[in-house]
């Protein structure tokens, strides 16, 4: 039998061109299990293996501890509750947890995907053109004049080079709007207008909710370079101009748009027109002509946290910007995470944060609860403040920490959660070592954090965990997007294996549907899903 010429890599996500398979060979993806070859007029796959994960979804996370995420082969998967149809083509809403399952989407590569609010789902394809789907009550959706429920993708815009949803939001993120920039550098918005965070002027507003996209415009004169979406309840919009500052625009509850109205506190100021940030530096042209790179990225961050909600209480957000290492904060301070020494002095301007330099990343826990922060040093040093009821710290201790504290050592990485839909005082926090392990921290009543250690409820110092068993881990992703004691943690690992533990009650710790795979039980130890 003679031999078949074939290539192969080990690379995760490479696919082939026709240049570099010709018609009868094949190319083997060791990392993907993946076979390709050349049918005479393009490449294609002969299977081989299920996909992994090529890129998580962007901004908050879905309801219910779910997810979405780009496979290797460029299609779109998820594992959600169906409560709101985020299951794209469920007639019903339901809580069934099918497991991972493929969302069909038009024949051609899928480059980002995410949600709207928690309940809507989008994903943008190589083309330039933006679906959604879910919940559409604020015309989330932006598919035209309905608010019903939208059950399967549906065309929204095309010529979309990104799109700007809601990164952190907390309780009721049902109440969201949305953003996106055109290929040509100009930007729609649709969805929840309260006091024109989408559109309008400083004289018309209130919540005239936009069903379909419409035109997002700076200020006279001036040019959005960058745009940072409050979401659901902040109901506010950041953007970098093209003057070099950042400005505000929508509801800055309890100082969180950081603008120096008087120095409010505990008072949801409204401003229907973009107002200058007060605090922070005036960014050069290097960084504002390029606001999508990894230079701006290592320059500037943008990071805020819902405060907590239930029937009765609203406890405002916070901000936070990493601008040149440096941190400056503003809006609430109950549990000191403004991190200045003191708690409960709320401001309506950011200031920076004493000793808080050379600072590559900010992390806070993005959903409904008591705000812990934790900031990471060029130097491998982790500081810590904020809220610390459940440990969140990894200082030993439950009690608040009102200025900066030095947590941890030798630390590669840090990750926090990204927003939910119920307020929870009782998340998690991961660190990775240089050394490659990873360590936990906080809440752990699902058995999320997969401590080495026997299990315990809450932890309150660094805890050495079994995620380091599963392989070099590129990103963790720690939720609690259901309330109290639902955490959930997600690993993936630089050859895109996905890995579960803790909560999986709605099924957001199955694999894939198909392989029939169902648990609906708490996991203390790492889960392969794919």
């Amino acid at each position: 039998m003679g031999s078949v010429k074939h290539k192969r890599t080990k690379v995760v996500g490479r696919v082939p061109t026709t240049s570099q398979v010709a018609e009868g060979e094949i190319a083997l993806n060791l990392a993907d299990r993946l076979i390709y070859t050349n049918d005479g007029s393009k490449v294609i796959t002969l299977g081989g293996g299920m996909p992994r994960v090529k890129k998580w979804s962007s901004g908050q996370y879905v309801y219910e501890n779910g997810f979405m995420f780009i496979g290797t082969d460029d299609k779109l998967y998820m594992s959600a509750q169906n409560t709101h149809g985020q299951y794209p083509g469920n007639h019903t809403n339901d809580a069934t947890h099918l497991g991972i399952v493929q969302v069909m989407t038009p024949n051609e590569p899928i480059i980002d995907c995410g949600t709207i609010g928690n309940h809507t789902c989008y994903f943008l394809t190589a083309s330039g053109k933006l679906y959604t789907w879910g919940e559409n009550a604020q015309g989330e959706c932006g598919v035209g004049n309905t608010t019903t429920p939208i059950r399967k993708p549906t065309f929204v815009a095309s010529d979309i080079a990104r799109v700007e949803s809601p990164k952190y939001v907390g309780y009721e993120g049902n109440t969201p709007h949305c953003y996106a920039q055109k290929k040509n550098g100009s930007w729609i918005g649709w969805g929840y207008n309260w006091n024109t965070c989408i559109a309008g002027n400083a004289t018309t507003g209130g919540t005239v909710n936009t069903t379909k996209p419409i035109a997002v415009v700076g200020p006279s004169g001036k040019t959005i370079k960058r745009i940072w979406n409050g979401g659901g309840n902040t109901h506010g919009v950041w953007a970098l101009m093209s003057d070099g500052k950042l400005y505000f625009k929508g509801t800055s509850y309890g100082g969180l748009g950081g603008v120096d109205d008087g120095h409010i506190a505990l008072s949801d100021k409204l401003y229907r027109a973009w107002k200058v940030c007060v605090g922070l530096p005036t960014l050069s042209s290097t960084y504002y002509n390029d606001p999508y790179s990894a230079t701006f990225d290592n320059y500037f961050e943008l990071v805020h946290g819902w405060g907590y909600r239930n029937s009765t209480t609203y406890v405002r957000p916070s901000t936070w910007v990493r601008c040149n290492g440096t941190i400056y904060s503003t809006g609430n301070n109950d549990w000191s995470q403004l991190g200045r020494g003191a708690k409960g002095a709320d401001d309506d301007r950011f200031v920076a944060i004493s000793g808080m330099t050379s600072v590559k990343k900010i992390v806070t826990n993005g959903n409904g609860g008591p705000t812990p922060v934790h900031a990471l040093k060029t130097n491998g040093e982790l500081w810590s403040w904020g809220y610390a009821g459940y440990g969140q710290m990894g200082d030993g201790g439950s009690a608040d920490i009102a200025a900066p504290k030095r947590t941890a050592t030798s630390v590669a990485d840090v990750w926090g959660g990204k927003g939910g839909h119920n307020y929870g005082y009782d998340s998690h926090f991961y660190i990775k070592k240089t050394d490659g392990s990873i360590w936990g921290t906080g809440d752990n009543a699902t058995g999320s954090l997969c401590t080495e250690a026997v299990w315990k409820e809450i932890h309150s110092s660094w805890a050495k965990t079994m995620w380091g068993w599963i392989g070099e881990v590129k990103e963790m992703h720690p939720m609690n997007s259901q309330g109290e004691h639902c955490g959930t943690s997600y690993a993936i690992t630089t050859d895109g294996r996905l890995y579960s533990a803790g909560r999986s009650d709605g099924g957001s710790g199955q694999g894939w549907w198909h392989w029939e795979q169902s648990n609906t039980s708490r996991n203390e130890m790492p889960r392969r899903l794919v």
